[in-house]
């Protein structure tokens, strides 16, 4: 069932593992016991494909850990050591979500897991204490009763044995016979810790694990990932959203108040020297609705570059950080539908906030009364959602490289501070090439100037970071 040859995986100098080979025979049950930093967490990522390995191979029900990932995971129950969740989903949804990326209609199952273990699955994981969500773990695990159960440090969060589903309280069994002590007198286990409870005997088998050296021996549904990331997502589109538009509304509301001294104001802009050049006041007719949409409604511009790199940078990072992408790697779907479903979610989430932005700003100049440029009005919206579509895809390559988020608004506020020194000093022309900001400016767009080459240059280094960051998260160690 397991087979393992000569497997090391190191950490740039670091030891996980070292030369470590091993079989388990199908319906055995074996047991890592080791010391922390022993190399039984790594053995185990190892085999179900979280961390590549640096030499040697590793196969499990006759399939290559890392050729034959999704089809090894489909067959398996998981339990990490980490019980770490989404902490804002609800039981039922994480457990409905285990079963969604399995394709698979485990609610039965899943109701009778969770009775079982008397977890209530309204519950929001934040509310959980530790052995509350090994209880989700569990049932994550058993709900579609896999071939094999790979079970790490099952011991350290849930009050005894009593319940563990088999155990003395368990009204009922549901997994194979190899593990679970309800359906086999000798078929109970310690497979990661050192520490068990009463209701975990000593394996017919174990291996002991020493400075990653084994020292002795003894006797996913369609577009799953996508609904998650849009549903997920959903709060903070409209935070942004809310915040956007309502400034814009009181922008567009403020100008036929302010439409009789526009030109006294156009004026004093036009006259402040590098501050006027910086923000384009100098050349923007303030005075007219399109001039004073370009100046005054540039935080669709500036709030929506922050919120696809606050969104991008967490998309792939976030999962490390928050230790949440051991529980959806382990399912068997590949890390490229995940990353790709991500980046489409993404994608969509600018583009909604693009859209309705346009429609309410639109919307604006039509209840004032006032006559806009509608083709320039549409070319600045297109360079706005170009703009944070670039921003999203340069950011959703430092999320793959990166384990935590943080840096999003970091490099938004970079990029914007780098068009405004275009503006101020004419030897920096060539940042032009490099931020966004300079083919999203109103002045620019308004004023015709040919803006073509800095509008492939984004297109390209989008796609491009879209496309690193892809290629990246399928080949790098997940934390």
């Amino acid at each position: 069932m397991i087979q393992i040859d000569r497997l090391t995986k190191t950490y740039g100098r670091a030891r996980g593992v070292t030369d470590l080979t091993l079989r388990v025979p199908e319906g055995s049950c074996f047991g890592f016991i080791g010391p922390n930093g022993a190399g039984k967490s790594t053995t185990i990522r190892t085999l179900l494909g979280l961390l590549p390995p640096t030499s040697g191979s590793a196969k499990v029900l006759g399939l290559d850990c890392v050729r034959k990932r999704e089809k090894i995971l489909a067959q398996v129950g998981y339990m990490p050591s980490e019980a770490m969740f989404y902490p804002d989903m609800r039981v039922g949804q994480v457990i409905r979500l285990s079963a969604d990326l399995r394709k698979m209609d485990c609610r039965a199952e899943a109701a009778a897991l969770c009775e079982t273990l008397e977890l209530d699955a309204r519950k929001r994981i934040r509310e959980l204490s530790l052995g509350n969500r090994k209880k989700v773990s569990i049932a994550g695990a058993m709900q579609h009763r896999p071939r094999l159960y790979v079970l790490d440090e099952p011991t350290s969060g849930p009050s005894g044995g009593r319940w563990w589903p088999g155990g003395r309280r368990g009204p009922r069994c549901s997994c194979p016979p190899m593990c679970c002590t309800r359906c086999s007198g000798t078929a109970t286990g310690r497979p990661s810790s050192g520490r068990g409870g009463w209701w975990w005997r000593a394996p017919p088998r174990s291996w002991i694990l020493r400075t990653g050296s084994l020292t002795t021996t003894r006797g996913g549904g369609t577009m799953t990932i996508f609904r998650k990331e849009l549903s997920g997502g959903a709060v903070s589109f409209l935070v942004w959203f809310a915040v956007v538009d309502a400034l814009m509304a009181v922008c567009v509301g403020m100008y036929p108040s302010m439409a009789g001294s526009m030109e006294d104001m156009s004026a004093l802009f036009a006259g402040m020297g590098d501050f006027s050049a910086a923000f384009g006041l100098d050349k923007l007719q303030f005075g007219s609705i399109m001039g004073f949409y370009g100046t005054e409604c540039n935080i669709l511009g500036l709030g929506g570059a922050f919120y696809a790199a606050l969104t991008a940078m967490g998309l792939l990072a976030g999962e490390e950080g928050g230790h949440t992408a051991e529980f959806l790697l382990t399912h068997p779907v590949s890390r490229l539908r995940v990353a790709a479903e991500k980046l489409l979610a993404l994608a969509v989430l600018i583009a909604a906030l693009n859209v309705v932005c346009f429609a309410c700003g639109a919307g604006g100049i039509l209840v004032i009364g006032e006559t806009a440029d509608w083709s320039g009005l549409l070319r600045y919206h297109g360079a706005l959602l170009l703009m944070q579509l670039e921003v999203g895809g340069v950011c959703f390559s430092l999320s793959a490289l990166l384990r935590r988020g943080g840096l999003g608004m970091g490099i938004a506020a970079l990029l914007y501070f780098a068009g405004l020194l275009i503006n101020l000093d004419s030897g920096l022309d060539w940042l032009r090439f490099v931020t966004p900001y300079y083919y999203a400016d109103a002045t620019r767009i308004f004023d015709g100037e040919a803006l073509a080459g800095p509008v492939l240059t984004g297109y390209a280094l989008g796609a491009l970071g879209a496309v690193f960051g892809l290629w990246w998260y399928r080949r790098k160690d997940i934390a």
